[in-house]
């Protein structure tokens, strides 16, 4: 039983760091298309069915930053990296008081590029996992497709920062507790 118990810690811990086949956002189901490790953390993406990661208009992503530790810092960072690369772009930042979470919206796009892309990132600690998880939604559109593309990105977007506000996401990268002795 004790060889048992050792050859299957491995596999436990491995399972605590699987990410689910499909995540819902603002009730569509995303499935797994992407899952890279680093040193420096990890990205898990999904994509709706039919789409893939080189067609995508809507996306789901997970990443890890262990090295982070600041939700509001790390929000920060990110829209002054898109302000950098699109000083045009439009980027908000909204934290919890208590600092424990935040959120940054933004819209961009690339140069020559006909296609806009609009994000949410939400920024949290999650209990039993070292740094930050950060959960995105990407939606990408050409302008020329909306009838009205700016009341139409406005509502979108209340929906989506809504959205992410309020989704349950799964713990993501939580790690099991080391292997003590048994609770009496």
């Amino acid at each position: 039983m004790r060889c048992a118990t050792v050859l299957l810690l491995p596999w436990l811990a491995a399972a605590a760091w699987a990410q689910p086949a499909s995540v819902t956002f603002d009730g569509e189901r995303y499935a797994k298309r992407f899952d890279n490790r680093t040193a420096a953390g990890r990205v898990v993406e999904y994509t709706r069915e039919g789409e893939s990661l080189a067609d995508w208009t809507r996306l789901v992503a997970v990443r890890h930053f262990p090295q982070q530790s600041d939700p509001r810092a790390a929000a920060a960072q990110l829209a002054q990296t898109v302000r950098q690369h699109n000083p045009q772009a439009r980027a908000e930042v909204i934290a919890r008081p208590d600092g424990s979470e935040a959120i940054v919206d933004f819209l961009t796009w690339a140069p020559g590029d006909d296609r806009l892309e609009f994000n949410v990132h939400r920024y949290r600690r999650e209990p039993g996992t070292a740094g930050l998880v950060a959960w995105q939604f990407a939606w990408r559109f050409r302008s020329a497709e909306l009838a009205d593309p700016t009341a139409t990105v406005r509502a979108h977007r209340k929906r989506f920062v809504d959205a992410m506000a309020n989704a349950q996401w799964p713990s993501a990268f939580a790690r099991p507790l080391a292997p003590g002795p048994a609770p009496r």
